[in-house]
């Protein structure tokens, strides 16, 4: 957005220095750890309020900088960073015009502790106000009416929750299906619509498709443009969404709102497209929700009819089940076919657990349940044969979810049960350390009985071992013998050669990030996130050197070594793709 020049009275006359106060005072830079700017003899010209704090420790009683730091201010470069690993902070130093002055930006790699305490405070409450929310979504079950409207204020409340917790992780997006989002808008704006005497129709897209994206803006976006011309316009309201793939991989998303021609507020599609804030509310958050989404803003027209269409791309979502497509209102759920599965529930919250006990056994499972994790891992352990799936809370007490995961995936049992995560946490980090621990996917709260039944079953019907696994060849250990097998056997070869190459290319941008900004907070989080994708499509070698370069940087070594490691490991590993699907883990023995 540009910034019209009788709003900046400053421009081209401030001072360098003041801009870049300025600048960082706004930036999100400036919002979750210590940053002070310093000039060349170490004077504080600007902090935030976790740098302050910071500076204060540094110079309290006449105390002065840290030896390390005030040993760079002195001989560090023009644009040169440096790594501070005693005071764990990153070094920049920028020239301020021609006149050679020039100041140095220090920023910590961490958040401070007490930044880290009001994350986890705000991480915890999210899901404790998620649990009852699924419990208030199971008492209403039975009844229709009741339900549908618990389902669609509950979905806005996870809403707000999930954009809370976002502020807190930095992460918005979830996968998500485009036509079930805008499906479930208009179900809650069409008694509105009645009520107007307004006719509102969806056109939904075919093929539809499974993206990864801020699903929370979108849905903002979609709410705004579709109740304001229920509001505000005339006609017939048609929204018609339009999904392409443009390129493997990427798909285009484009929303249409149509109405009588003339209705729509002239002027009304530029100020959606340059912001500002002399517009309305809606108008400003639709603009902010189109920035996050770098989408594009158009007036539409046909004989009778116009419309406002926001485009925009977003990637496909991978290692997701058909079953994710079926939640949409008013289309029939799938079968669930889980006569004869066994399944552990392992769920502290007595009400949720009943809800989802009675729910499988409706759909014809043989259901045991325990109320922590200590009980559920006694159970399946001791469950001859084993269960064909667990489900299991992340938050339990005895034995948290993720430990009694790893034990289970630890046993030498040849018929370990499929591991289901089912919580209220469902951010990128959580989503891999759940693949890390073994479970094969984590289902958020709060969620409908009709799409828990469908995605367990699939997960029972799809994910099976094969007869063939595919074996690994004994010296490199290049696939995981019975995840390829899995993967080809779900997706096909290419399909599970491509699901593969995707974990590659996350592997590759880590190699390159790791390189370039060091181990630290951004890139630890990173490399958490590679080895669980890794890890869920059987790339054994990259996995194991990532797990390396983990090792090494959690103890303060030297990472080079291991990511150059890292690096052979992923070019063998795509060669070996890339000369046949496969083709390497068709030599060779598997391993003893």
């Amino acid at each position: 957005m540009t910034t019209e020049p009788e709003d900046d009275p400053c421009a081209g006359a401030a001072d360098p220095l003041s801009v870049l106060i300025d600048t960082l005072s706004t930036s999100d830079l400036a919002q979750d750890r210590a940053l002070l700017l310093l000039d060349e003899a170490g004077a504080e010209l600007f902090s935030n309020p976790e740098g302050a704090a910071l500076w204060q420790r540094w110079t309290r009683g006449g105390g002065t900088l840290p030896a390390e730091l005030a040993a760079a201010l002195s001989d560090i470069a023009p644009y040169q960073r440096r790594r501070l690993p005693t005071i764990g902070a990153m070094l920049t130093c920028l020239p301020l015009g021609p006149g050679g002055r020039r100041v140095c930006l220090c920023r910590a790699e961490h958040p401070s502790p007490e930044t880290e305490a009001r994350r986890l405070i705000r991480r915890l409450a999210v899901h404790d106000l998620r649990t009852p929310l699924q419990a208030l979504l199971a008492m209403t079950e039975g009844s229709a009416q009741l339900s549908e409207a618990a389902r669609l204020v509950l979905g806005r409340i996870d809403d707000v929750l999930a954009l809370s917790e976002a502020e807190a992780t930095g992460d918005l997006s979830r996968d998500f299906d485009p036509s079930a989002t805008v499906a479930a808008i208009v179900t809650m704006i069409a008694p509105l619509a009645r009520e107007r005497g307004a006719q509102l129709v969806f056109e939904p897209p075919a093929p539809r498709a499974v993206l990864r994206g801020p699903e929370t803006i979108f849905r903002l976006l979609a709410q705004n443009l579709i109740g304001n011309a229920v509001t505000h316009g005339a006609g017939l309201r048609r929204v018609v969404l339009r999904l392409a793939l443009t390129r493997p991989g990427v798909w285009s998303v484009t929303l249409e709102q149509w109405q009588q021609a003339g209705s729509v507020p002239p002027g009304l599609v530029e100020a959606l497209a340059r912001g500002g804030r002399s517009g309305s509310a809606g108008t400003r958050l639709m603009n902010a929700a189109g920035l996050v989404l770098d989408a594009h803003w158009n007036l539409l027209s046909r004989p009778g009819e116009e419309a406002i269409s926001v485009a925009f791309s977003l990637p496909e979502a991978t290692g997701l089940s058909p079953a994710d497509l079926a939640d949409a209102p008013g289309a029939a759920p799938p079968a669930a076919d889980l006569h004869g599965a066994r399944l552990l529930i392992v769920e502290d919250n007595a009400i949720v657990r009943d809800w989802m006990a009675r729910a499988f056994r409706r759909a014809g499972a043989e259901v045991s349940t325990a109320p922590d994790g200590q009980a559920g891992l006694m159970l399946a352990s001791a469950a001859r044969p084993a269960f064909d799936a667990v489900l299991l809370d992340l938050v339990l007490p005895e034995l948290d979810g993720l430990t009694l995961a790893r034990r289970l995936k630890q046993t030498q049992r040849h018929d370990r049960p499929q591991l289901i995560g089912f919580s209220a946490h469902d951010d990128a980090e959580t989503r891999a350390a759940c693949a890390a621990a073994g479970m094969r996917r984590l289902l958020p709260k709060p969620l409908p009985a009709a799409r828990l039944l469908a995605s367990v079953a699939q997960e029972i019907r799809d994910l099976r071992p094969t007869e063939n696994p595919m074996p690994r060849p004994a010296p490199a250990q290049m696939f995981n013998a019975e995840i390829a097998g899995e993967l080809r056997a779900d997706l096909g070869e290419d399909g599970a050669r491509r699901f593969m190459i995707r974990a590659l290319d996350e592997a590759g941008a880590t190699v390159q990030a790791l390189r370039r900004d060091g181990f630290g907070a951004a890139t630890r989080a990173e490399l958490h996130s590679s080895v669980g994708s890794s890890g869920i499509t059987g790339l054994a070698r990259v996995e194991a050197a990532l797990r390396r370069v983990q090792d090494i940087g959690h103890a303060g070594g030297d990472i080079a070594p291991a990511c150059d490691a890292l690096a052979e490991a992923i070019a063998a590993t795509r060669n070996a793709l890339d000369a046949s699907p496969f083709s390497s883990t068709r030599s060779g023995n598997a391993d003893p």
